[in-house]
């Protein structure tokens, strides 16, 4: 199952408390504590803080996309020598071996 289980409210707008107050407190000082936290950022990153560099880059340019590489090897059980099958059958089964072979769909004749 991926992400939270189901029902989980912990992202819902009603549950977010922190940020509400935070913005209740921001709009209450004029914003003078906000723009004073963003100006140490700002000399942080100045002189060579790259966390700070890095969060600055982030809050403007938003953060960058993951690269995720995979490599997913296909074996069938008719491909298998016996040693490897006998290995597969005694594990819980999640090898990657899948009991028939695929046939490829046929493609559409041009005409």
């Amino acid at each position: 199952m991926a992400g939270a289980p189901k029902g989980n409210r912990n992202a819902a707008k009603e549950s977010r408390i922190w940020g509400d107050e935070l913005r209740r407190a921001i709009a209450q000082d004029d914003r003078k504590r906000v723009r004073q936290a963003i100006e140490k950022q700002l000399d942080k990153a100045a002189k060579g803080d790259l966390n700070a560099s890095r969060e600055l880059a982030d809050r403007l340019d938003g953060k960058p996309a993951q690269y995720v590489e995979t490599t997913v090897t296909r074996k069938y059980v008719s491909q298998l020598p016996d040693e490897e099958l006998e290995r597969y059958l005694a594990t819980d089964g999640s090898s990657g071996v899948t009991g028939e072979e695929e046939v490829p769909p046929e493609s559409p004749e041009l005409h």
